[in-house]
C-alpha cells in the first residue's frame, strides 16, 4: 500500500516530466523528502484501519448489544471505539504536522530561487508572469498541506474495505471493489478529459492578467492620450478567451460529472439491496448490512474527493511544471565560479540588439574602451542609446555578437551578481525603492554613514538630501 501510494503521486507529478534533476529541480527537491512521504502514507495506512472503528461499533451493536440486550457489551465497545478514535485524531494530528513541516521546507528551500529567477526573466523582457510564478510557490505548498493530497494517500487504502467485505460475504467484496473501480475510471476519465481544456484555461487567465497589470503601469499617460478604450478591449479579448476555455472545460467534464453523481447516489442503495438479499438468504446479519454501507461509503470517499479536488491537483501540477522549468534556467548559474572586480577592459563585437517583437536596432556594432576612456553617445530620440546602455550591462541579450568586460560576457558576470557594486546605472525613469534615501544609496544593503555621505556628495545631492523636512516617527 505504501508503494502504490506513492507511485499514484509520482503518476501524478511526472507525466511531461523528464527524470533529469537538472531539468526538474523543484521535483528533485520533493523526491528528497521521500522518506518523509512515506512515513505520511504509513500513518495514513494506520488512520485508514483505525477508520473501521464505526463499522465494527455499528455492527457489534445491532447484532450483540441490541440482540442480546447487553449493557456491559455497550459499555465495553463504547470504550474501545472512544480509544480507537483517540489515536485516530492523534495520527492525524501528526500527519498534519508532518505535512506542514515538509511544505514550508519546500517553500523555504524554492522560494529565492524562483524569486531570483523570476527577476532575471522579466528584466530579460522574457515572457514571465512574477505574480504568478510566485503564487505557485504558494500553490504548491498549499497542496502539500490540503485534503488534496491526503485523498491521493488514502485512495489505494480502498483495499483494506474491501478484504473487510470479503470477510462479510465474497458478493459483497466484489461490489465494493467494481464500484471504487468504476469511481476510479471516472476520474481517469475527467482527467484526460479536462487537464488539457483547464491548462489552456489557466495560461488564458494569466495572459490577460499579465496584460492587465502592465497596462496598469501605464495608466496614467493612457488615460490621458484617451488609450483605455483600445487597451479594456485587448484585456477583454484575452478574458474572453479564457472564459471560453473554462466553460468548455466544465462542460466536457459535465457528462463524466452527471454519470459520477448518478453512482453516488445509486450505489449506496444498491449495496443495502444486496446485503438485504444476502441478509434475507441467511448468508450475512442485519448488522452487517448496516456495516457493509459504511464500508462502500469508506472506500469511494477519498475517491470522490480526488474527483471533487481535481482542479486543485491540476493547477498543483501545473505550477510545479512552471517552477521546473523557471529554475531550471537559473541552475547552470549557481555552478559558476565568482569574478573578480572588473578593471574594465569594455568590447563590443559585432552587436546586434533587437527589442522583444521588433526590428534590430542595434545593428554589428563594435567599439572597445580601455580603462580611463571616457565615450559619450549621441544622436536623435529613438536611435537605439537607451537601447545600448542596457545592453552594456546586459539587461538586454544581444541577438548576435558579444559584450565582454575583462574579456567575461556581460550575461555571465550580471548572473553572478559581480557587477552591481561595479558599476553606475541610471534608467530613463527613476523610482526609489521603499526604504530611506540612505537606504537607496547603500543599494538596500549595509548602510555605512560616511560612505553614503561620500556618495550624496561625489554627485552633489548632499545638501539637498540635508534640506528635505525630517520625518518623525509617531
Amino acid at each position: 500500500m505504501r508503494v502504490a501510494s506513492a507511485g499514484l503521486l509520482g503518476r501524478l507529478f511526472s507525466s511531461d516530466i523528464q527524470n533529469d534533476s537538472r531539468a526538474n529541480p523543484v521535483s528533485q527537491l520533493l523526491a528528497e523528502f521521500r522518506r518523509s512521504f512515506v512515513l505520511a502514507a504509513w500513518i495514513t495506512a494506520a488512520i485508514e484501519t483505525l477508520s473501521i472503528a464505526p463499522t465494527v461499533f455499528m455492527w457489534n451493536l445491532f447484532d450483540r448489544v441490541i440482540a442480546a440486550r447487553s449493557g456491559v457489551t455497550l459499555v465495553s465497545l463504547s470504550l474501545a471505539v472512544m480509544l480507537a478514535y483517540g489515536f485516530w485524531s492523534g495520527l492525524e494530528w501528526v500527519r498534519n504536522r508532518l505535512m506542514i513541516r515538509i511544505s514550508l521546507r519546500v517553500d523555504w528551500d524554492i522560494a529565492a530561487r524562483v524569486f531570483d529567477s523570476s527577476f532575471r526573466r522579466h528584466v530579460a523582457s522574457r515572457d514571465v508572469d512574477v505574480h504568478q510564478v510566485l503564487d505557485d510557490v504558494v500553490r504548491l505548498r498549499s497542496f502539500l498541506t490540503g485534503k488534496s493530497i491526503l485523498a491521493l494517500m488514502s485512495a489505494p487504502f480502498a483495499i483494506v474495505f474491501i478484504l473487510i467485505g470479503w470477510a462479510f460475504h465474497p458478493y459483497l467484496a466484489i461490489f465494493i471493489f467494481v464500484a471504487t473501480l468504476m469511481q476510479l475510471l471516472a476520474a481517469y476519465s475527467t482527467s484526460r478529459i479536462t487537464t488539457p481544456a483547464l491548462r489552456e484555461a489557466n495560461n488564458a487567465a494569466s495572459a490577460a492578467s499579465r496584460l492587465a497589470s502592465q497596462s496598469l503601469r501605464q495608466a496614467r499617460t493612457a488615460l490621458a492620450l484617451g488609450m483605455q478604450p483600445a487597451i479594456r478591449s485587448a484585456w477583454f479579448a484575452k478574458h474572453q478567451r479564457f472564459l471560453a476555455l473554462q466553460v468548455n472545460a466544465s462542460e466536457s467534464a459535465g457528462l463524466v460529472g452527471g454519470f459520477t453523481n448518478f453512482m453516488s447516489h445509486a450505489l449506496p442503495s444498491m449495496q443495502l439491496a444486496l446485503g438485504a438479499f444476502l441478509a434475507i438468504e441467511g448468508h450475512i446479519t442485519g448488522g452487517m448490512v448496516i456495516a457493509a454501507s459504511f464500508l462502500l461509503s469508506r472506500s469511494m470517499k477519498p475517491i470522490r474527493s480526488i474527483m471533487g479536488s481535481w482542479p486543485a491537483i491540476q493547477s498543483a501540477r501545473q505550477s510545479l511544471e512552471r517552477l521546473n522549468e523557471l529554475v531550471a534556467e537559473d541552475e547552470a548559474v549557481a555552478e559558476r565560479m565568482p569574478l573578480p572586480a572588473p578593471t574594465g577592459q569594455l568590447q563590443v563585437q559585432n552587436l546586434v540588439v533587437e527589442a522583444p517583437g521588433r526590428k534590430p536596432i542595434l545593428d554589428n556594432l563594435a567599439f572597445s574602451l580601455q580603462p580611463g576612456e571616457v565615450l559619450g553617445v549621441i544622436g536623435p530620440t529613438a536611435s537605439g542609446k537607451t537601447s545600448l546602455t542596457r545592453a552594456l550591462v546586459g539587461l538586454w541579450l544581444p541577438t548576435s555578437g558579444h559584450v565582454r568586460l575583462d574579456g567575461a560576457d556581460i550575461g555571465a558576470w550580471m548572473r553572478s551578481g559581480d557587477l552591481g557594486a561595479s558599476i553606475g546605472y541610471v534608467p530613463l525613469e527613476v523610482d526609489l525603492f521603499e526604504g530611506t534615501i540612505a537606504d537607496n544609496i547603500a543599494r538596500l544593503g549595509e548602510v555605512d554613514p560616511a560612505e553614503v555621505v561620500d556618495a550624496a556628495k561625489a554627485v552633489g545631492i548632499h545638501e539637498t538630501i540635508l534640506a528635505f523636512p525630517k520625518q518623525r516617527k509617531n
